[in-house]
C-alpha cells in the first residue's frame, strides 16, 4: 500500500453522515475506531490519544480526526514513528497538525 493511498469511501461512512449524528455519538464512534483499527500498535497509540482527546474535540476537530481514522495503518505508523518520512506526500502533510497531536501526546520526539 502507498503513503498517497486514498481513504476507501465504502470503508467508513462519509463525513456527510458522520456530521448528521449528535456529536456525543461521533465521539463514541471515533473512539471505538481507534482503539480496534486492526493492528495492536496502532490501537495503542491512535486509541490512547482518543480516549483521553476526542472528547474535548470541536466538531471540525472531531470531523478531521474522523477522516484520519479512515487511512491505512501502514501509513499512520510509519508517519507516527518516523515523522520526516513521506514528507513530499500529500496526504501526512495534509494530516500533519493531527499526526504532530498524536505524537505530542505519547511524547515521541523527532
Amino acid at each position: 500500500m502507498t503513503g498517497s493511498a486514498a481513504p476507501d469511501a465504502a470503508a467508513a461512512p462519509s463525513s456527510t453522515d458522520a456530521a448528521a449524528l449528535p456529536h456525543e455519538a461521533r465521539v463514541r464512534r471515533a473512539i471505538w475506531r481507534a482503539t480496534h483499527r486492526g493492528t495492536k500498535e496502532m490501537d495503542i497509540m491512535i486509541g490512547r490519544f482518543a480516549e483521553a482527546q476526542v472528547p474535548a474535540m470541536s466538531a471540525d476537530q472531531l470531523a478531521r480526526f474522523e477522516m484520519l481514522l479512515q487511512l491505512p495503518d501502514p501509513d499512520l505508523q510509519r508517519w507516527l514513528i518516523d515523522p520526516a518520512e513521506g514528507d513530499g506526500d500529500a496526504v501526512r502533510q495534509e494530516y500533519a497538525t493531527e499526526l504532530a497531536a498524536i505524537r505530542r501526546f505519547h511524547d515521541l520526539r523527532a
